[in-house]
């Protein structure tokens, strides 16, 4: 198919154009009659209404995403298919058919589909990777993440330097009202830059800034070229119109400034001992061979996106929840001021103190769900699923929003409420099918960061200014690469505290 669709640039736009049209067409039909034959095996229901080349495309354009497949959910069930040009895509909702595909049959749901980024990563990474390699480069960033959160001083003391620097920039606005999505992004970029490439970054820098900037254009690029995937002719339309050749270039920058960073660590010389960075820990000697410099940069780049895009939106996030709910601002800087004396920066040993905030962070990772489908999967063999047949290579959608939103699972899901996660004895207790991380193979890594993260920031923001927003306009949300709330203002009041 590849080869067919390159002849096409040898031809005129309009020749082109229906070349691909007619040629697309015949291969839906042919899978459509593929398809038939399947369906003695019972495949998943889809819906009704879809068209030729495109499948089920239009019902994915006409809403938000997460909205359309939850609608989906109710007419077609927890498990139903939708065609999108010649990939089927199944969407597994509810925590019994999740757990029963990605813990039961880990082995078989766990890969990712091939896609137009995992081409520009050339087999290298850590998100997009499958099979022994990727098990590998997990289990190294699995080991320096344990080291870092093991040992919490090395962490936080990177947290609360940025925190400093959040409060700062927050005092030098004086109480006027700004979109916090620049201060939240300089900051948290900071710190996940510290932990993945260390001190031989300046995160103050001009160069720093446009990489954060160039890895966020990246991301949303990414998630307007995922179009691809499924109709790959795409990118041969002229005007770059569904960013293809941005993502291309927007990749290549971003990875010359982290190879940037390796020839600069390696002029400094690699400390003895444990790494403190994930780059040192893969610039050292792993089992005898230096570490392979393109694998080092993509894995970089994957966990930087990762952490920041999602920190950062679930931060944003939190503020609504701050300004839509007073009540729980003033509980929450009520248990903050009774637990830490004023002007003392939190520490993740007072946790413990501190139940309403953790109820606080863990209600905030249920309701805003930043991640509330994760990303894609694909099976690596024939399986069946709930009694229903799913060929291999089918890409998997996991709803976890299903989940998180499912009123046997929380009373009432679409309340903020962080007691619900407080019992009768005071104490935080976490629920099986709380999984805004997920579970199985691809579980989160950097869970214990980004949950530190949201603790000791949130914490050190309540504990010194009370957020307020402009308007009474509901903040709604839409999915991209992240589901994030629309854009808004808030403003800082800075507290007033006896000590």
């Amino acid at each position: 198919m590849v080869t067919i669709l390159y002849s096409v640039v040898n031809m005129d736009v309009t020749t082109g154009l229906v070349f691909i049209m007619v040629f697309l067409l015949v291969h839906k039909l042919f899978r459509v009659r593929q398809l038939h034959v399947s369906m003695q095996k019972s495949l998943p229901p889809c819906p009704s209404f879809w068209l030729p080349v495109v499948g089920h495309l239009p019902l994915l354009a006409q809403r938000d995403l997460l909205e359309t497949l939850n609608i989906q959910r109710q007419k077609l069930g927890d498990i139903y298919r939708l065609e999108i040009g010649s990939t089927t895509v199944v969407v597994i909702s509810s925590y019994r058919l999740l757990y029963s595909a990605f813990i039961n049959n880990a082995d078989i749901f766990s890969d990712r589909p091939h896609t137009v980024f995992m081409e520009l990563c050339k087999d290298n990474g850590i998100i997009l990777l499958n099979g022994p390699k990727w098990k590998k480069q997990r289990q190294m960033v699995l080991k320096n993440f344990r080291y870092f959160c093991s040992r919490t001083t090395i962490l936080e003391t990177i947290i609360h330097k940025q925190i400093h620097r959040f409060l700062d920039n927050i005092a030098a606005l004086g109480g006027g009202t700004v979109d916090p999505t620049q201060l939240l992004t300089d900051a948290i970029s900071s710190v996940v830059g510290e932990v993945m490439i260390g001190k031989v970054l300046d995160t103050g820098s001009n160069e720093f800034k446009n990489y954060v900037s160039d890895h966020n254009d990246v991301v949303h690029s990414t998630a307007k070229a995922v179009i691809l995937d499924f109709l790959p002719f795409l990118r041969y339309f002229p005007l770059d119109l569904f960013r293809h050749t941005r993502v291309e270039d927007l990749h290549l920058k971003t990875t010359l400034f982290v190879q940037k960073m390796i020839d600069a660590k390696r002029q400094l010389g690699l400390e003895k001992g444990e790494a403190p960075d994930l780059m040192e820990a893969y610039l050292k000697c792993h089992g005898g061979v230096e570490a392979d410099e393109e694998q080092v940069i993509q894995t970089i780049s994957d966990m930087f996106a990762a952490g920041l895009e999602t920190t950062v939106s679930t931060l944003r996030w939190a503020l609504v929840y701050l300004t839509q709910y007073p009540d729980v601002q003033a509980r929450l800087q009520q248990e903050v001021d009774h637990a830490l004396p004023p002007g003392t920066l939190p520490s993740m040993a007072d946790k413990g103190a501190m139940p309403y905030v953790e109820a606080f962070v863990m209600e905030l990772l249920r309701h805003a769900n930043v991640a509330p489908v994760g990303l894609l999967h694909s099976v690596t063999s024939d399986t069946t699923l709930d009694g229903y047949f799913i060929p291999k290579g089918t890409t998997i959608i996991p709803n976890i929003d299903s989940v998180l939103k499912d009123p046997d699972n929380f009373e009432n899901p679409h309340e903020f409420k962080p007691e619900r996660f407080i019992n009768g004895e005071g104490k935080v207790f976490k629920p099986e099918t709380f999984i805004p991380f997920f579970f199985g193979k691809r579980l989160c890594v950097g869970e214990q960061i980004a949950r530190t993260n949201l603790m000791l920031f949130l914490t050190s923001l309540v504990q010194g200014y009370t957020v307020t927003r402009d308007g009474t306009d509901p903040v709604r949300g839409a999915l991209n690469i992240t589901y994030c709330p629309s854009n808004f203002k808030v403003c800082f009041h800075k507290r007033e505290l006896a000590g």
